[in-house]
């Protein structure tokens, strides 16, 4: 008996209103791993308090498929970037590209803002620019 209470000492780290509070930032849309930099522990331990609440944490993968999908507004400026897209970019299954100079950075930036999502800059080895 005295075992069983030993290993759920240790098996329970967080106390109780810890954990609640762990529940409550991951349905407010933070992920394990934000979760676990918040407390200074593993996202392991943040996905363990989950699966221990009847809670299943999605992946990565799932996350992004249940984001809204800006250009479905129908909204003049989802029309513009659908054209901006189509001018000067390409689709690909896993992502969107889009070549510009650098001194149109400050439009790729509106870009950015619109589509709530970070833009990686990549260096063109051969032309010596980004």
């Amino acid at each position: 008996m005295l075992q069983q209470s030993i290993r759920k000492e240790i098996y329970n780290k967080f106390s109780q209103e810890k954990e609640q509070y762990i529940i409550s930032e991951y349905l407010s849309g933070k992920n394990p791993k934000q979760i676990g930099k918040l407390l200074n522990t593993y996202n392991t331990s943040i996905r363990r308090v989950l699966l221990r609440n009847n809670i299943i944490p999605l992946t990565s993968a799932q996350r992004w498929s249940q984001r809204n999908n800006v250009f479905l507004n129908n909204t003049e400026e989802s029309y513009y970037w659908i054209g901006f897209i189509i001018a000067d970019g390409c689709i690909n299954s896993t992502r969107i590209e889009v070549t510009s100079s650098e001194k149109d950075s400050n439009h790729l930036l509106k870009y950015s803002l619109f589509i709530n999502a970070p833009i990686k800059r990549v260096y063109n080895k051969r032309y010596d620019v980004y």
